[in-house]
Order: C-alpha cells, then sequence, then structure tokens
C-alpha cells in the first residue's frame, strides 16, 4: 500500500460580469429651443457684474445656470446595458467570442489562416442572432 494518492477538489465557479449603470443622456433633438435662449438675459446678467466677482464664483454661477437650463428644457432618458437578451444563447456567445480570438490572433501575429478564419466566422453570429431573434418575436 502506498501513501500516494490523487488529490481531488471541487469548484463551484459562475462567472460575473460587470454590468454598466444606467447613465442618463440628453435628448438634444427634442431640447425646447426657445426656453433656452432665454440663456441670452442670463448672460447680459453676467456681463454686467462679472467683474464684482471672483473667478471661481463667476465659473460655478456660469456652470449651475447652463446645468439648470439643460435640466429644465432638454428632456432625458435613461441607457443600460443590455444584458438580458432573450436571442443572446451560449452558441452565439460561443461563436462572437471565436471571431474575437481569430480577430486578435491576425491582429498580433499577421497569418492569413487566421484572416481567413475571422471572414468565415465574421457574419455568423449575427446571422444566427437575426433567427434566433426573428424567432423570439
Amino acid at each position: 500500500m502506498s501513501d500516494h494518492e490523487a488529490a481531488t477538489a471541487e469548484c463551484d465557479t459562475n462567472i460575473q460580469t460587470n454590468k454598466k449603470k444606467p447613465r442618463t443622456v440628453f435628448i438634444y433633438k427634442k431640447a425646447n429651443k426657445d426656453k433656452i435662449e432665454d440663456l441670452k438675459h442670463f448672460s447680459e446678467d453676467f456681463m454686467t457684474s462679472h467683474e464684482n466677482r471672483t473667478c471661481s464664483e463667476n465659473w460655478e454661477l456660469f456652470k449651475d445656470s447652463l446645468k439648470n437650463a439643460t435640466d429644465k428644457h432638454i428632456p432625458t432618458k435613461l441607457l443600460s446595458g443590455r444584458w438580458n437578451l432573450p436571442w443572446m444563447n451560449k452558441d452565439i456567445k460561443r461563436l462572437m467570442s471565436k471571431r474575437r480570438r481569430r480577430y486578435n490572433a491576425w491582429k498580433k501575429y499577421g497569418d492569413t489562416a487566421d484572416l481567413a478564419e475571422y471572414n468565415k466566422l465574421k457574419d455568423s453570429p449575427e446571422a444566427e442572432t437575426q433567427q434566433l431573434c426573428g424567432r423570439t418575436f
């Protein structure tokens, strides 16, 4: 009998994705331009009394008035990441990873075989996604 035995271990791993926080963006094409032009009155008032304030006070006043005008007169919407797409399955993600690896290998080493493989895989995930997306909806 020997004291050499194979060591075994069990691991339970889950991949955690770094989800982006939702962010607010302005919708400029729907802005109320007539109301924003009220900043002209601010500019006249600002220019008449800017010498009585310090540079940092002028900057804070300008920044606050511009921020207030954009918050009031330009609509916003919330953008968030697209993590729960029903048509993105393991097979499509695998194809996308394979395509990305081939592209990176081609960029790093310049091998034409990698470029040919990348070109063959280039449209594959998108075509698969369109088929699955059509079946989902």
